[in-house]
């Protein structure tokens, strides 16, 4: 009986232990920041764009993230509309892996730094925010 219980006493432990390992070597998200390196990154708030210095910016799009019914009623000139609810949607991956600056727009700002917080952990770049006044 000391035996069999010493015995299944090693299984438990090398089990544990090869579940450690592997648990340890796996990749445990797909986001590019840490947690930590994401709030430095979101208190510099150097991804916030004005109106002044987005005339400065050459070549770049304009995504109006409001729905498809706020944006038809007013909308900024040559904005494309792409409604947080489908940022993630296949058709929208070639627009944000361009090197094009992306400039994220909306009336509730936190709606538009949240998303770019989501586009930039998911490893998109070149994303500003243009809180609207």
């Amino acid at each position: 009986m000391k035996s069999t219980l010493r015995t299944l006493g090693v299984i438990i432990v090398l089990f544990f232990g090869l579940l450690l390992l592997l648990t340890s070597k796996a990749d445990k998200s797909d986001f590019k920041y840490s947690a930590r390196e994401m709030l430095q990154l979101v208190t510099t708030t150097e991804y916030v764009i004005d109106s002044g210095h987005l005339k400065e910016m050459p070549g770049y799009t304009l995504i109006d993230l409001r729905k498809p019914e706020e944006f038809v009623v007013g909308h900024a000139k040559g904005g494309i509309n792409i409604p947080v609810a489908s940022i993630l949607d296949d058709e929208h991956k070639a627009l944000f892996a361009s090197d094009t600056p992306k400039v994220l727009l909306t009336h509730d700002p936190i709606r538009a730094h949240e998303t770019w917080m989501l586009l930039t952990q998911l490893g998109y770049g070149n994303l500003w925010v243009m809180e609207e006044g």
